[in-house]
């Protein structure tokens, strides 16, 4: 935060900001540190963004519930709910502005403005590389959940090839690491399931076996947590955890144990769900 306060130029902000993870949002960070250079204030802005879910969140509310009491009810278990207290409070990262730039996704959803709701997804996106899978796949939930297939397809096809530029040719260019070892792919926790790291068909299944099985515990409770504060009601809207995917499956294939953290922000994702 700290480099891109100090940056010259527009073009050093955005390379700060896309060197190592591809965060483009942060350069709003950056300006508002400038003028207050703390991290206290960026810990007040993360608990903010966060805490401002509930503006969406209500006006959804508002039109499934006549009862006021089931409106603040909803407002409360989101503010209860861990995964966002943790998002709110632990460390900094972009990641959770995500969370109601996705929840106001799903809102325009519900009012019928598809357009607003894929450009508000791809802001979400913004704020880390992985984030534009959830994106591409809110595109998929349009189409499964209203039937506007134009508009989803062309959502999930723009932000897979977004993805797929940043992962094999923005990172490497602009990371020493990721330039050395050739691509972000195979140097991450991945990097078993890309085919020419292994020797032989056999050999390929049993590393993808392997990796699926690695933290197993950890990520069986991820999925207990995240759903037994709800009793699991959140998967009758089925389609709702389309966007959220991704997340999951960064957690179960992830050879890294902090992917399948409850209290960490790679829950950010799967909270609007």
């Amino acid at each position: 935060m700290w480099n891109i306060s100090q940056a010259t130029s527009f073009l050093d902000v955005l390379i700060s900001a896309s060197t190592g993870y591809f965060q483009p949002i942060l350069m709003i960070h950056g300006m508002l540190y400038k003028a207050w250079c703390s991290p206290i204030f960026l810990q007040f802005l993360q608990a903010g963004t966060v805490v401002s879910g509930v503006i969406p969140l209500y006006l959804m509310a508002r039109e499934k519930f006549p009862e006021k009491l089931w409106i603040i009810t909803i407002v409360f278990l989101y503010l209860l709910y861990p995964p966002v207290e943790f998002n709110a409070t632990m460390e900094f990262h972009p990641d959770h502005i995500c969370i109601p730039l996705f929840l106001w996704a799903f809102y325009m959803v519900e009012k019928g403005k598809y357009w607003q709701s894929v450009i508000i997804v791809g802001l979400g996106g913004l704020a880390k590389e992985p984030l534009l899978l959830n994106a591409a796949f809110f595109g998929l939930y349009i189409v499964l959940a209203k039937g506007k297939w134009r508009i989803g397809i062309s959502t999930f096809v723009f932000y897979l090839i977004l993805f797929s530029t940043i992962i094999f040719i923005v990172q490497p260019s602009l990371t020493p690491y990721y330039k050395q070892i050739g691509s972000v792919v195979h140097g991450s926790n991945f990097g078993y399931l890309v085919p020419s790291n292994s020797e032989s068909v056999a050999d390929y299944l049993s590393k993808v076996i392997h990796g699926i099985l690695t933290w197993k515990s950890r990520k069986m409770l991820l999925v207990v947590f995240l759903l037994a504060p709800f009793l699991c009601i959140p998967l009758i809207k089925g389609y709702k955890f389309i966007p959220a995917l991704p997340s999951l499956f960064i957690s179960f294939l992830s050879l890294y144990p902090f992917h399948s953290a409850f209290d960490g922000q790679y829950t950010s994702a799967i909270i609007p769900s």
